[in-house]
């Protein structure tokens, strides 16, 4: 057996200010890498009170009234680029992601079901064909 070498990530305690709609609250992640997935803690936050099942985005400028506004997502969220105090502003997309992934898979089981009707049709007129074959 193959002893692996450690990797050593940095890991550190951050706290940011986080904002949804008109609600902010400071969130304190502790002993967080790069690799943590901090969208997921940002969303359990119970006075944010983000709707479960909405596709949240995160941003480091607040969203304004000027439409034209390019805003940076900041996806994948990476602790390591972020420091103390940082502002996270939280935006959740316009469909629920969860419906969608619904609605997805139901137009792929339509699909599924039209590709067994062909199959089996296809078969039929493959076992006919033998038949016919056998006859002659």
């Amino acid at each position: 057996m193959v002893d692996l070498p450690v990797i050593n990530t940095p890991r550190r305690n951050i706290t940011l200010a986080v904002y949804y709609d008109s609600d902010s609250t400071e969130i304190e992640f502790t002993d967080v890498s790069i690799y943590d997935h901090l969208r997921r803690i940002i969303a359990k936050d119970e006075i944010l009170n983000i709707p479960v099942g909405f596709n949240i985005r995160l941003f480091l400028t607040p969203q304004s009234n000027n439409n034209n506004d390019i805003r940076v997502s900041v996806d994948p969220l990476s602790p390591i680029t972020l420091t103390n105090g940082d502002k996270i502003y939280v935006d959740i997309g316009d469909t629920n992601y969860l419906q969608m992934v619904l609605e997805k898979n139901k137009e792929l089981e339509k699909e599924v079901k039209k590709l067994k009707e062909i199959n089996e049709t296809l078969q039929e007129a493959y076992m006919e064909a033998r038949l016919h074959r056998m006859k002659l």
